[in-house]
């Protein structure tokens, strides 16, 4: 009898103890997101969390310092694009060039979508004309009865 009771105590202690996240949690999940935002300057192609290069991971051990001391994320966000460029902006800002890569897409699934609902209305009372080849006339008679 003692032992369900042992066990039962031991799993409500365990899970009414809401978990503790530190400040180094809070400044990875930080770091995970720029390093989600930035694409990297060393790996073409790549998100800073995906580049594999040595000089990326300092990259990521120099943003984790900075928000370490107090920088906030916006700030370390900015520095990274003053210093490598807006081409390490993994999402183009909805400014000038950028605001054709935010509405482009939307505009031409719009006008794709109104040219195919174009095409159905216009080809939708087009009936096609089936010729028969010479057949007697009973059979013509059966043959367009069965296809009403």
């Amino acid at each position: 009898m003692r032992a369900p009771l042992i066990l039962i105590l031991v799993a409500i202690s365990l899970f009414s103890v809401p978990p503790s996240y530190g400040a180094d949690d809070a400044i990875e999940r930080e770091a995970k997101k720029i390093f989600g935002s930035v694409m990297s300057p060393f790996c073409p192609g790549r998100l800073l969390n995906d580049c594999p290069s040595g000089s990326a991971h300092e990259l990521k051990e120099k943003i984790k310092t900075k928000l370490r001391n107090g920088a906030p994320t916006a700030q370390v966000e900015e520095e990274l694009y003053q210093i490598y460029g807006e081409e390490v902006r993994a999402t183009p800002r909805f400014s000038e060039f950028g605001m054709a890569a935010w509405l482009a897409p939307p505009l031409i699934l719009f006008l794709g979508v109104g040219l195919v609902f174009w095409w159905l209305r216009r080809t939708r009372g087009a009936s096609v004309e089936v010729k028969l080849p010479d057949l007697d006339p009973e059979t013509i008679r059966r043959i367009e009865s069965e296809m009403r």
